[in-house]
């Protein structure tokens, strides 16, 4: 066994790292091998593009909960590949709304059979595991009192107690 894995709860947040990591490395290579041109991390994008489109990059990062600077590299990334247009907001001339090419959209035509596989996968890997369950109530958790408010209660309690 790991030391991240003997540690328990103490690295939670490294231990989702690899098992994040371990699931886009092996879609990675399954990419690879069937000469996809197309990163794993682009599939959310492209599905909420056809969802919403027309969207900043501002709305996109907001919807799927990213860092701003993420979802610029996935734009860039996906521009370059010429999946991603983009024009002026008729609104705000400061704005880019973005939608999907020709191309993006047959690319995710494409994956279609790569998608439903991945899902079906997905479903088995996690059947009676409860993850998604647990997952669900870690996020409440957290939206109602954040990580960062909970260790500073925790570090004062600590602290006081350790004084005594």
């Amino acid at each position: 066994m790991s030391f991240v894995k003997k540690s328990g709860s103490k690295l939670i947040a490294t231990r989702l790292r690899q098992l994040s990591s371990l699931f886009w490395k092996e879609r990675s290579q399954i990419y690879n091998e069937y000469n996809i041109q197309f990163k794993p991390n682009w599939g959310v994008v492209v599905m909420l593009m056809q969802e919403k489109p027309d969207s900043s990059v501002n709305d996109i990062a907001n919807e799927l909960g990213f860092a701003h600077t993420s979802v610029l590299k996935i734009i860039k990334d996906m521009s370059a590949a010429g999946y991603i247009k983009s024009k002026r907001d008729k609104k705000d001339s400061r704005r880019r709304m973005l939608s999907l090419t020709k191309g993006g959209l047959a690319q995710h035509k494409n994956n279609y059979f790569l998608m439903k596989s991945i899902e079906k996968v997905n479903k088995e890997v996690l059947k009676d595991t409860g993850l998604l369950k647990a997952l669900k109530k870690v996020e409440k958790k957290l939206e109602e009192s954040p990580f960062d408010e909970r260790l500073k209660l925790a570090m004062a309690k600590t602290v006081s107690s350790s004084i005594r």
